[in-house]
């Protein structure tokens, strides 16, 4: 094992050699025993560990957590405020006149686009009449000379 093995498994896993891997740990028994730098890199490691593990978290003030409970999202139901439900005739008396114009107009567009699609307007020979201004028809028209 070479000192950055041993730093990569210092980082990887602290300075308490029970943390370490089997292999690893008798690899770096073998280091620390024949180099003073490693012996040296261990020890640095269990200091900054003894003070990582001796750090305690005050507990939070009561004013630090009435802060932290006004400023948190209210539940979901409060933010989201449905209407009672109802069941009288007197909540339903504004929707039927709307309901009713819209069948009123649903019926009649219908009724338009059955009668109109079924009976044509005019046939071709109609159109031909009406922009010439003869009978209809358009060879007869042009053999004659007229425009």
């Amino acid at each position: 094992m070479t000192l950055d093995e041993l730093e990569t498994l210092i980082a990887g896993h602290g300075a308490r050699r029970e943390r370490w891997p089997d292999e690893a740990r008798r690899r770096a028994d073998a280091l620390i025993a024949a180099s003073p730098a490693a012996a040296r890199l261990v020890a640095e490691a269990r200091a900054l560990d003894g003070l990582l593990d001796s750090y305690q978290v005050a507990a939070p003030s009561p004013d630090l957590r009435a802060r932290l409970l006004s400023a948190a999202m209210p539940p979901v139901a409060e933010v989201m405020k449905f209407p009672a439900k109802t069941h009288s005739p007197i909540a339903f008396s504004s929707f039927w006149p709307q309901a009713a114009a819209l069948m009123a107009a649903s019926f009649v567009g219908l009724w338009l686009g059955i009668n109109i699609v079924s009976v044509p307007l005019f046939n071709e020979q109609d159109l031909s009449g009406y922009v010439l201004g003869n009978d209809g028809d358009v060879i007869a028209s042009l053999e004659e000379g007229q425009p």
